[in-house]
């Protein structure tokens, strides 16, 4: 008891103890520095290794005696590793598969470094290519509405010039008459003043005469000074003439630059939707008459998807999925693929072009599809170029048709044609269309089918009589 108030207990005296323990050891740990250690006072050999004394691969008998057992390497064979490696991975195989991998490699391409994938420099050239088409579709359509506001200007100038000459044309016609009347009253005012001087006798008629000389000489000052007003007049029509017709020249020629201005805006719109879509997919499929042809084993001049399939599919079933018999047994069908969002697995090569035969909905949007109808492709004729009427000719394309963003094509069953087809796609549609489209020239119509085609058999025979008909048909 100390001082009769505090108890102190074995718990109390182990607890002072160990805290005095505590802080002299680390009050000598404090005051203790490198140069104290050393290999006779530092048994441990953690410690030893901390003075930088001790190997520890020194008391290891199991690792090899490098210097030993290492044959150096001729001087004339040093150009190849001495150790062995292996890339597990393919040639065609991806580098990457998930986003982690690409983003990986899209910071060290950032930085300088080796990662920069296909993918990577594929899309590097797709964002490049957008941004160049951004760039030139902002000038023309700056360009466009430049040239919106000078047509609507010239719109509304050549109204107001061909106003103005008709109102001054008519004002020149009536001026016309009243030259006209000046010219007549000129000559009766010469002939009365030449009368006069005719029939003058007395001093006081002579004086007469003169005075209608002199009216005359002064009225025809009067009507040269009308007349050159009436000349200067007609030369201003023929001026706003002139005005208006190059106003209307300018205006036409103003449309056509705008209308050109326009075609170019579409044009680069299709060239930023083949920029932002794939062309790495490309897909074939059947027309639904072709699946019933040919599931009903009706005559077609359809191929199977047995023959595309040999023919063009280049997918791996493993992700596309693979193909098993249709249900009446004529044909084959895709199943479905077992993994999720397997087009990724291609993507990561963008350059491999993959073929797929009976694509699924999603892999249908996705890339380009190549559609095989059930009879021969005949397409109506351009209204503008594909008639003309002095020839007596109509011209048809047939055997394929492509539209303008290179995304869909139809095809007549013909595997030449559905080659040449996959062929434009594999090109972006940048090869001449000459090279595919088959345009035919047929004659508008024939008298002979014409006549029986509007005046049937029966109403010639009305309208013309029997020896009509036996000498028109026989």
């Amino acid at each position: 008891i100390l001082f009769g108030w505090l108890k102190v207990t074995w718990v109390s005296i182990a607890m002072i103890v160990g805290i005095v323990f505590v802080s002299t050891f680390l009050a000598v740990a404090l005051i203790m520095n490198e140069e104290e250690l050393t290999e006779v006072n530092c048994k441990n050999p953690f410690c030893r290794l901390f003075i930088e004394t001790h190997d520890p691969n020194a008391d290891m008998p199991f690792v090899p005696d490098v210097e030993q057992n290492y044959t150096p390497i001729p001087e004339d064979e040093k150009n190849w590793t001495p150790i062995p490696e292996a890339e597990a991975r393919g040639e065609d195989e991806p580098v990457c598969y998930s986003p982690a991998c690409k983003k990986k490699y899209a910071e060290e391409a950032d930085q300088g470094g080796s990662g920069t994938s296909e993918y990577e420099v594929k899309m590097n050239q797709q964002e490049n290519l957008m941004d160049d088409i951004n760039e030139r579709t902002k000038v023309v359509i700056a360009k466009i509405k430049e040239k919106e506001a000078e047509v609507n200007k010239q719109k509304i100038l050549v109204p107001e010039l061909k106003e103005k000459w008709l109102d001054q044309k008519n004002d020149t016609q009536g001026n016309d008459g009243e030259i006209k009347s000046l010219e007549y009253k000129l000559k009766q005012m010469k002939k009365a003043y030449r009368d006069a001087y005719d029939v003058a006798e007395t001093s006081e008629e002579i004086t007469e005469a003169k005075r209608l000389k002199s009216e005359y000489n002064t009225f025809l000052i009067e009507f040269e000074n009308a007349l050159e007003e009436s000349q200067e007049e007609i030369d201003s029509v023929g001026t706003y003439e002139s005005d208006y017709e190059e106003a209307r020249e300018a205006l036409e020629l103003m449309v056509e630059e705008l209308r050109e201005l326009r075609d170019e805006f579409q044009d680069l719109r299709i060239e930023m939707f083949k920029a932002k879509t794939s062309d790495q997919f490309i897909n074939i499929r059947l027309s639904g008459t072709c699946l019933v042809l040919i599931e009903n084993g009706y005559p077609t001049n359809c191929p199977t998807y047995v023959e595309l399939k040999a023919a063009f599919d280049n997918t791996d079933p493993n992700f596309s999925g693979g193909f098993s018999p249709s249900e009446s047994g004529n044909d084959i069908r895709r199943d479905k693929s077992p993994m999720q969002n397997y087009w990724n697995y291609y993507q990561q090569l963008p350059n491999w072009k993959i073929i797929t035969v009976d694509p699924d909905a999603y892999m249908m949007t996705k890339g380009m599809l190549i559609e095989i109808t059930a009879h021969h492709l005949k397409l109506k004729p351009d209204p503008e170029s594909g008639i003309d009427f002095d020839k007596n000719e109509i011209y048809v394309q047939h055997g394929m048709s492509i539209n303008k963003t290179c995304s869909h094509a139809t095809v007549s069953p013909d595997m030449e044609l559905i080659s040449l087809a996959v062929k434009q796609f594999f090109d972006r549609c940048n090869n001449p269309e000459d090279d595919w489209k088959k345009i035919e020239a047929r004659p508008i119509y024939d008298v002979l089918t014409l006549d029986k085609a509007y005046n049937p058999l029966w109403l010639n025979k009305v309208l013309h009589g029997e020896d009509y008909m036996e000498n028109r048909y026989g």
